[in-house]
């Protein structure tokens, strides 16, 4: 659902900030940092997964040069330019498009990328998220920065419909523990101060890791016998991968998700990352709990 009405919006009436095009644009990103424009950006460098799924979901490919090669959904996309960020950043390759607007994220990439750039005068945004809240305000940002800003409110709008359904089915229920593994060797989970902690509690569900603070804690064998969670989900392609997992910690078989077959494997990319296909892990997340919930 998120996709069909990201993709294809229907026909609208643009609004005026659309019909007016903008002289220049002040800008604040989620660091604080402030960007002045003089001219709305026409060439435009998406560093962030996330990012560039908002970008593809606001139809911005006209103002869109280049991707990271870590930029893979949608599959549309993939005939951007790619540039290589990964396992060094090619800063040459990045110049040679000559972008007015460098979009990341804090989380991926370290600020001192900012100084690099600046150093060229290629102003970079920052993104920087802990919560949906922050997803519909980056959604919205770019809205105005593409000048698509309509398109981004129509999306924000369906979006909130998606939390605001799942709030409401949700009310009442059995709120089952959950363990949503990061990392396999060794185990990491999401931590109390996540994005995914905020879905986990919007869908009804308890993270077997709230009470740690870290973003992403490291748990033991032992503690997760202790938790003994009701649900594990294991963001994996093939089944083969729940297998290895056990076959790496004997111990686990013991857990009540094991011994009920609820081991669960869950789209990666949908799970891990921060972008508006959040909205869709935390609806997958509901149905995968309380099944009888959704028809």
């Amino acid at each position: 659902m998120l996709i069909c009405i990201g993709c294809n919006p229907g026909p609208t009436n643009p609004n005026l900030e659309e019909k007016i095009p903008l002289l220049s644009l002040s800008l604040e990103d989620d660091i604080g940092q402030k960007i002045h424009l003089e001219n709305p950006p026409q060439r435009i460098i998406s560093l962030s997964p996330a990012l560039s799924e908002i970008m593809a979901l606001l139809g911005a490919q006209n103002v869109w040069v280049a991707r990271s090669q870590a930029c893979d959904y949608p599959e549309e996309i993939k005939s951007i330019p790619e540039i290589i960020t990964y396992p060094e950043m090619d800063i040459e390759g990045i110049i040679a498009y000559e972008p007015q607007l460098v979009l990341a994220t804090a989380d991926i990439f370290p600020k001192d990328l900012i100084a690099r750039f600046h150093q060229v005068n290629i102003p970079v945004w920052y993104a920087q998220t802990d919560s949906l809240e922050d997803i519909l305000r980056q959604i919205k940002a770019l809205g105005k920065i593409t000048e698509t800003s309509e398109r981004a409110e129509i999306i924000i709008d369906s979006l909130q419909k998606i939390q605001t359904q799942v709030q409401e089915l949700g009310k009442g229920q059995i709120a089952y523990k959950v363990l949503l593994i990061v990392n396999s060797n060794p185990i990491m989970a999401f931590g109390g101060k996540s994005l995914m902690q905020q879905i986990f509690t919007l869908a009804g569900a308890k993270n077997i890791a709230e009470s740690l603070s870290q973003p992403f804690p490291e748990l033991t064998a032992d503690f997760i016998l202790q938790q003994d969670p009701d649900f594990i989900l294991i963001p994996a392609e093939e089944p083969s991968q729940a297998t290895e997992f056990l076959s790496h910690y004997p111990a686990l078989s013991q857990l009540r998700a094991v011994r009920e077959k609820r081991i669960i494997l869950v789209n990666p990319s949908v799970f891990l990352r921060p972008g508006p296909r959040a909205f869709t892990a935390l609806q997958e997340l509901q149905q995968i709990l309380h099944p009888g919930l959704h028809p």
